[in-house]
């Protein structure tokens, strides 16, 4: 199974790849498209789609989520993500 897309807002990886590409930042891509502003179940698929380009995954592990979400866009505890 292919994980392709936000569930919570239908947003494709490649649609936010291509506001990536027009200049957009990580936080405006969640204000304009709403992925990962609902379970946040996307959002390392997000952030690897937008370091990468890739924009078709196959289930992450449990332990690769945690690879991915320990990357430097994870906020200091108390602060809230600035990112997807």
């Amino acid at each position: 199974m292919a994980v392709t897309h936000c569930l919570c807002s239908d947003t494709s990886f490649a649609a936010i790849v291509h506001l990536r590409d027009q200049g957009l930042t990580m936080a405006q891509i969640r204000r304009e498209t709403g992925a990962c502003a609902g379970c946040r179940m996307c959002e390392p698929y997000v952030r690897l789609a937008l370091a990468t380009g890739q924009v078709v995954f196959p289930v992450l592990t449990a332990a690769q989520v945690r690879r991915v979400m320990g990357s430097p866009e994870v906020p200091p505890p108390g602060r809230a993500p600035d990112v997807c």
